[in-house]
């Protein structure tokens, strides 16, 4: 449980420093890698790179945002940030090699940190209760 608030408290630093521009003061800390891509973005894709690489996707009403994910990590963990912007349970499930991971649900104004290895490929993923509404997305890893 503390390495999970470690990874929140990480991702939600990575999230502010990517807000305010990236311009640092003397003697601050660079952080390692910014966030691809914020809550606020109007791209319907979202490109993660560099280490670690930090993917954040918006549930909201009854779709992902974005609802393709680019990664360059192919073999390697990136982290999934998903925020649920909606008044609606949703959750996360993964298609991989045929396999369905659920990651579990993510309550109404929650937000869930998800470590996520995956080899080079194109995947599938979607929120159980609402799939039959469109609910769905792809992952692209390179």
């Amino acid at each position: 449980m503390k390495l999970h608030h470690s990874v929140v408290a990480m991702g939600a630093a990575l999230l502010l420093a990517a807000g305010c521009g990236g311009g640092g003061s003397p003697g601050s800390s660079p952080s390692p890698s910014a966030p691809a891509t914020t809550a606020a973005s109007a791209s319907p894709t979202a490109t993660a790179t560099g280490s670690p690489n930090f993917v954040n996707v918006v549930q909201v009403d009854y779709k992902f945002v974005p609802s393709t994910i680019k990664v360059t990590s192919g073999g390697s963990v990136f982290v999934l940030v998903i925020n649920n912007q909606s008044k609606t349970l949703h959750n996360f499930s993964l298609v991989m090699k045929g396999s369905t991971t659920n990651y579990g649900n993510i309550k109404p104004g929650e937000q869930k940190v998800f470590p996520i290895k995956v080899s080079a490929g194109s995947y599938s993923f979607y929120c159980v209760f609402h799939k039959s509404l469109g609910m769905t997305g792809t992952l692209v890893v390179s």
